[in-house]
Formats: structure tokens, C-alpha cells, sequence
């Protein structure tokens, strides 16, 4: 009698029917999902770029500084930012603002800043 062998299911193959917005969802959920500053920033590290993190902190900065008054072009100065950058924030603080007046909040009783190894910051 000959054996069967039932061949795994190839995971190098995409989802069958798997959509941009399906995976946007998912990895939103799963980002919220994160219970830690700590277990966030790993992600963060596993899923973007050294550059990709460093734009993130430059349009995070640009928010708080306009926030407190700062002018565009005193921005653009400080941060060796381009003017379109700082101004594509604020057209999204004028439309957004709450969620990005919560997440300062929420920044502003934060603890000490997220270390990581020098591995992971050189991915």
C-alpha cells in the first residue's frame, strides 16, 4: 500500500483575492492592537525603512511646531524640510486636527523615548 502525501499549501503565493484596502485593514488592526510604546516601535522597525521612520519623525515635528505657532518657513529653517512638506501637513491639521491633538495628548504623558537594539535601527 503506497502512502499519500498531502502537499503544504504554498505560502510563497499571494492570498487568492487579497486587496490593498483588505491588508491596510489588517495591519491597522494589528498596529492597535499592540499593547506597548515598545512592541510599536518593533513594528515600526520591521515594517519600514530607517528613512521611512526618519519621515515620519520629520512630519510628526512638523505638526508640534505648528501647533505651537511655529511659521512655515521658521520650520523649513529648523528641520531642512521643504516648504510643500510642511504645508502638506498643516492642509491635513486644518482637516484632522483632532486625531492629531489626541495623539499629542497622548505623547505628552508619555514615558521616556523607545530604545531599540543598533540592529534593528539599521534595518
Amino acid at each position: 500500500m503506497g502512502r499519500t502525501t498531502v502537499k503544504a499549501e504554498d505560502k510563497t503565493q499571494p492570498p487568492e483575492k487579497a486587496s490593498a484596502a483588505e491588508a491596510h485593514a489588517e495591519l491597522i488592526a494589528a498596529i492597535a492592537s499592540l499593547d506597548t510604546a515598545e512592541a510599536v516601535e518593533r513594528a515600526f522597525v520591521a515594517l519600514l525603512t530607517s528613512a521611512e521612520r526618519r519621515d515620519i519623525q520629520s512630519r510628526w515635528l512638523i505638526f508640534k511646531m505648528l501647533d505651537a505657532g511655529m511659521t512655515q518657513r521658521e520650520i523649513s529653517k529648523a528641520l531642512g524640510v521643504s516648504l510643500c512638506k510642511i504645508t502638506r501637513g498643516s492642509r491635513f491639521m486644518k482637516t484632522s486636527r483632532a486625531i492629531i491633538e489626541q495623539m499629542m495628548e497622548a505623547a505628552s504623558g508619555a514615558a521616556a523615548p523607545v530604545t531599540t537594539t543598533n540592529e534593528e535601527t539599521r534595518q
